[in-house]
């Protein structure tokens, strides 16, 4: 098998690890209460963000007035996510679809 191949394949694994490992934290914050729910919430967040630096999950709603993401996910689930949660790359690639966007009338 070509490592070009090895490669996709590793990455379709991550990009699905990521996305249940998002929809899992997202569902166990929503039962537990105090540090427990916020530490769940970052790891959501922190896969959300590594899942739109890849380009997997689909950008379907960006907010700007409440500062919030909503994404399409490989596994299709959709999640929010803060703006101001995401990691700085992933701020910076939402940004650049939003201006983007904004710039072809969209």
């Amino acid at each position: 098998m070509p490592f070009v191949d090895v490669l996709e394949q590793t990455k379709s694994a991550a990009v699905q690890a990521l996305a249940a490992r998002a929809c899992l934290a997202n569902r166990l914050a929503k039962q537990v209460v105090g540090v427990d729910r916020a530490r769940l919430y970052q790891q959501k967040d922190r896969a959300l963000s590594k899942l739109i630096v890849l380009g997997a999950g689909r950008l379907e709603e960006i907010l700007l007035s409440q500062s919030l993401v909503t994404l399409s996910l490989p596994n299709r689930r959709r999640l929010h996510v803060p703006i101001r949660c995401l990691s700085v790359d992933a701020r910076n690639s939402v940004l650049t679809k939003t201006k983007d966007s904004l710039i072809k009338g969209g």
